[in-house]
């Protein structure tokens, strides 16, 4: 039955959309000139750290912007859900990128955890991208 309504929502947003790609949020190009120019000589991690944590500043931004245009597009008396949903995916992504900066893996654990803060963040804003087109008004 789940299969069956997200299928139909899926057609319904096809048929109803003015164009058929909504813009899909990625990393910047900021992100991988970063990268690119980190200096493996040393200090390595310290700059795969400020990296990811820029790239995490620019993609809040987006999804802050992505947010303002949900709440302006959703009826009030949606409003009190939408905000204590956004709190609690808050919450959610503060947990789950903890949880990934305690597993022993490369880089390191502060690292792991800048770079989980800018997937999942980018994770919900094409999530509100998409489950929630601007044309839908």
């Amino acid at each position: 039955m789940k299969v069956y309504l997200t299928l139909l929502a899926g057609i319904w947003v096809s048929f109803n959309s003015p164009c058929a790609e909504i813009e899909k949020q990625e990393e910047t190009p900021i992100l991988q000139k970063c990268l690119d120019n980190v200096d493996f000589g040393g200090m390595k991690n310290s700059q795969w750290l400020s990296c990811y944590t820029d790239e995490f500043y620019r993609q809040d931004k987006v999804l802050n912007n992505e947010y303002k245009k949900l709440i302006l597009r959703t009826p009030k008396t949606t409003h009190k859900q939408l905000v204590a949903g956004q709190r609690s995916w808050i919450k959610f992504r503060e947990e789950w990128c903890a949880f990934e900066e305690k597993l022993p893996m490369a880089p390191n654990p502060f690292v792991n955890k800048a770079i989980c803060f800018v997937e999942v963040t980018i994770e919900q804003i094409n999530r509100i991208r998409n489950e929630f087109p601007l044309h839908n008004n």
